[in-house]
């Protein structure tokens, strides 16, 4: 998913790539960031990080696959701004950024 968002944003965004939500947490302490995409098919215990997250005024657009999709729906009622299910498309990516 890291390497997608490279190839498709890469050129217009200036993108910082974290392996999963506790590096993404520590880049937010000393970095202003506007928009987290993040893969959930292996992360756990989200729901106090994207809380964390959301706290900040960060937009959080989850990716799902159609196994993690009741999650996605759960994270977008703790305050993430929405969900995109795998296989993405480039347009469904720059249409959240």
């Amino acid at each position: 998913m890291r390497k997608l968002a490279k190839e498709i944003l890469g050129d217009t965004h200036n993108l910082i790539l974290c392996e999963d939500v506790i590096q993404c947490l520590e880049i937010t302490k000393n970095t202003q960031i506007k928009l987290v995409l993040l893969d959930i098919e292996s992360q756990e215990n989200l729901n106090d990080r994207i809380a964390e997250i959301v706290s900040k005024s960060i937009k959080i657009i989850i990716i799902a696959n159609y196994k993690s999709q009741q999650i996605a729906e759960e994270l977008v009622s703790l305050g993430a701004s929405g969900y995109l299910v795998k296989p993405l498309k480039a347009q469904a990516m720059l249409s959240v950024c």
